[in-house]
Order: structure tokens, then C-alpha cells, then sequence
């Protein structure tokens, strides 16, 4: 006699139906503007990084997010791997293109009004509360970024309005954390710490607040990121609570 079951498959302590783990293509699928995975999409030459392409991108064509300094950008050891923010020289960053080659900047708008945005990294930092550290930014200027302040806090700026979120409790260096803020399509704010909700809220002025995107680990040309990234995901919408936990149980093995 045939006997039917049900099967599991197990990643780093977490057991999903057979299939596989969820992954950020099946969460809010309709709204995710792009993934950028450190588990794919990497071309190195010699241990540095030359170009990151993106797991998903929603829009026309490919996304990269290119260093610009190059041979700065070193892989992370060990398992999964990741890729360091600042790279050796102190001064780097990853700027979207279309192309992997002399291709052109890509700025990304999230359209607040439209149902909202989330923006999220799994990262660490080596040092958070030594310098003001941008996960997003625009190298054009500074009215749009987000970024951990020199203090236990998070500051989100968009069309030139700043908006500062303090945390519960500080974060550890070295430590890999997903940060996640959300936006609602009204302009409130939330900020996640590995899904707990923080008791500090704010709201923009209005819902014409949007938020511009085109570089990884800097705000303009300052606030550079001294840690490393992981995962870097954004999505088109304000995420659900069943959404947010979603998130969740994916980037169990991911933080640290």
C-alpha cells in the first residue's frame, strides 16, 4: 500500500511544505520593485565586487547596483555570504544602472500617495553609533536617504522632508539586523527591528512625500556605510502584518 505525506525542507532550523522556503518573489509579489540578494547575482574579480545584479527587479530591462570605487568592495567569508558596504578606501558606495557596463543611473521614485512603500535591508554596521550611516540614498543630493543616525535612531528623508524615529534599544555591532520601515499611503511611518514594531512613530506632512532612490550605503557623497549588506529589498506598497511576518520567517537565516 502507498502511503501519502507531507513533506518538509529545512534552511538553518526553519521547516517550510515541500517546495522550498518562501523567498521575497512570493511576498507581495505585485508590489516588489527589486531584490538584491547576496547569494546571487555577484560578479567579483580577484574578492571584490564588481558588479551586483539584482534577484528581481519589476521594471523594464536589469538593475545593478555598481561600486564606485572599484576593487573596494570585498565578499564576505562564510555562509550565507554578503558584501562589505564601504569597502577599503572609505569611501564607497552602489549606484543603480541599467547595465553592468557603462550603463546609465537609475532612479527609482516610490509614489507615497499610491498605497504606500516599504523599504528594508538585513545588514550590520561595525560601529552604529560612530558616524550617520545610509542603507539608501541619492547621489545627486541630499533630500532623499535613510539612514542610522550617531545616536540610537533612524532618519528617513523624502522630497526634502526629514523625519527622525528613535529605536527602543540600541543595535549591536557587528550584528546582522533587518530593518524595515514602512510607509503608509498617507504618509505614516513605522520602523521594523527584525518585525518588532518601534514605539516611536512619525508621519510626513502630507502624502506627496516620496521617496527617491538610486544608491545603496550613502546619503549623497557622506554617511557611508561601514558595514555589510546582505539583503536589500523594496516594495511598492505598505506591507500587511501577514506580509510583515512573512518577511519573518524568511530572514530567520539571514540575521545574526
Amino acid at each position: 500500500m502507498l502511503g501519502l505525506g507531507v513533506g518538509f525542507y529545512g534552511l538553518a532550523g526553519n521547516e517550510y511544505p515541500l517546495g522550498g522556503p518562501i523567498t521575497p518573489t512570493d511576498i507581495a509579489s505585485d508590489d516588489l520593485l527589486f531584490w538584491f540578494d547576496s547569494l546571487q547575482g555577484l560578479t567579483s574579480d580577484r574578492g571584490t565586487v564588481t558588479v551586483w545584479q539584482a534577484a528581481y527587479y519589476s521594471e523594464s530591462g536589469d538593475l545593478f547596483a555598481i561600486p564606485t570605487v572599484a576593487g573596494q568592495t570585498a565578499l564576505i567569508a562564510g555562509t550565507p555570504t554578503g558584501v562589505n558596504g564601504i569597502g577599503t578606501g572609505g569611501a564607497n558606495t552602489f549606484e543603480l544602472k541599467d547595465a553592468a557596463s557603462s550603463g546609465s543611473d537609475v532612479e527609482l521614485t516610490l509614489d507615497t500617495s499610491d498605497g504606500g512603500w516599504t523599504i528594508m535591508g538585513i545588514y550590520t554596521a561595525t560601529d552604529w553609533n560612530g558616524a550617520q550611516q545610509a542603507l539608501f540614498g541619492d547621489p545627486d543630493d541630499s533630500s532623499n536617504f535613510f539612514r542610522h543616525d550617531a545616536a540610537d535612531s533612524f532618519t528617513v528623508k523624502a522630497s526634502n522632508q526629514a523625519r527622525t524615529l528613535d529605536l527602543d534599544s540600541a543595535l549591536t555591532d557587528d550584528d546582522f539586523v533587518s530593518v524595515m520601515l514602512v510607509c503608509s499611503a498617507t504618509g505614516d511611518l513605522v520602523l521594523f527591528i527584525n518585525n518588532t514594531a518601534q514605539a516611536d512613530t512619525e508621519s510626513f506632512s502630507d502624502a506627496t512625500k516620496d521617496l527617491v532612490i538610486e544608491q545603496f550605503g550613502r546619503r549623497a557623497t557622506a554617511d557611508t556605510l561601514t558595514g555589510k549588506l546582505k539583503q536589500l529589498i523594496v516594495w511598492k506598497k505598505a506591507l500587511t502584518s501577514d506580509e510583515r511576518t512573512q518577511v519573518d520567517t524568511w530572514s530567520q537565516d539571514y540575521i545574526s
